[in-house]
């Protein structure tokens, strides 16, 4: 009888994570929000990736959806996300202008199925979240750690493809 009761109440709570990660949004993935930016300049160097992820001393994150939904918007419109960045993961680019570069590159269309897949929040109060991108060549998983700094979202790891790995 106990077993039963607890059974269900880990189903009630998985369904209702479910829910809370993939609500919101047009149903596409793609983010609406645009950022006005300026022409690229010329390329620059690739600085070197990040140790793992930026000391995270504010609030706890919390709401799991709404950082799934973040975590989407960045990566589906990357180039047009560096006020989504903590700035110590802006200082990765040589400005806004090099990270639209870098992403337009990329053939980014929208990113899909933010999961917090460590399934708890991390001892600083971020949170681990995957997501599938989906490109002009194919689908891939993309890891970002959200935190929050002076009250805002931010993405808190190396964001790059070529850097991006499980925290």
């Amino acid at each position: 009888m106990v077993f039963g009761a607890v059974a269900a109440v880990i189903l009630i709570a998985a369904t209702s994570l479910v829910i809370a990660l993939t609500g919101g949004g047009d149903g596409n993935g793609k983010s609406q929000a645009q950022e006005s930016t300026t022409a690229p300049s010329a390329p620059s160097s690739s600085p070197a990736p990040m140790s793992s992820a930026v000391p995270h001393a504010g609030a706890p994150v919390g709401d799991w959806g709404r950082a799934g939904r973040f975590v989407i918007k960045y990566y589906s419109e990357p180039a047009n996300g560096w006020n989504m960045l903590a700035p110590e993961v802006q200082a990765l680019w040589d400005g806004r202008q090099a990270h639209q570069r870098y992403w337009d590159a990329q053939g980014v269309e929208y990113a899909k199925d933010a999961y917090v897949y460590k399934e708890e929040t991390n001892p600083d109060g971020s949170l681990d979240v995957r997501i599938r991108m989906v490109t002009d060549d194919g689908e891939r998983e993309m890891y970002a750690r959200v935190v929050r700094l002076n009250g805002e979202l931010r993405i808190g790891s190396d964001p790059r493809v070529e850097h991006n790995r499980k925290l």
